[in-house]
């Protein structure tokens, strides 16, 4: 009797995890290969909107032969120079320049990422260009990207 207890908690915790796994809302936010900056954004949002929203986010690196993947709706934010194509809305990343990312506009439509809007918001009132320009380099310099881009969200007060 005791092991059939045991077997049925353990089936029961399988059960629960794969089913968990199936509901989990996961962002994917692409960004240009071969280009350190597009990573380091993509890098610095991934960290930002996990402990913001706590939607979990995965980056992906985007090449001339996935860029597709934009029109099929498989990556959520972008930090690539496209064009802006139906079904994208632009974003700025900084209050006082042009640095911009793009999303699927049909986020705002999705109960999954109802709160991934207002934090991404807040996120480029509070950060400057020269911001950026600071961090990129730390970056550069030190490598260990995502330790120096939380250090730096904390020290900017939007952590």
């Amino acid at each position: 009797m005791r092991r059939l207890i045991i077997i049925a908690v353990i089936l029961f915790g399988m059960v629960c995890n794969n089913a968990y796994a199936c509901f989990g809302t996961e962002l994917i936010i692409g960004y240009q290969a071969n280009d350190r900056e597009s990573y380091y954004i993509a890098a610095l949002l991934e960290l930002y909107v996990k402990e913001k929203t706590g939607i979990e986010a995965k980056i992906m690196q985007l090449t001339d032969a996935n860029l597709n993947l934009i029109d099929k709706e498989k990556v959520d934010l972008i930090v690539y120079p496209v064009k802006v194509k139906k079904g994208l809305s632009k974003i700025k990343l900084v209050s006082d320049a042009d640095v911009v990312y793009y999303y699927r506009t049909k986020i705002k439509e999705d109960l999954r990422f109802s709160t991934l809007e207002e934090a991404l918001v807040k996120l480029s009132s509070k950060l400057k260009n020269a911001d950026l320009r600071e961090l990129f380099l730390k970056l550069d310099k030190t490598g260990k990207v995502k330790r120096n881009i939380k250090e730096f969200l904390i020290t900017k007060g939007v952590w």
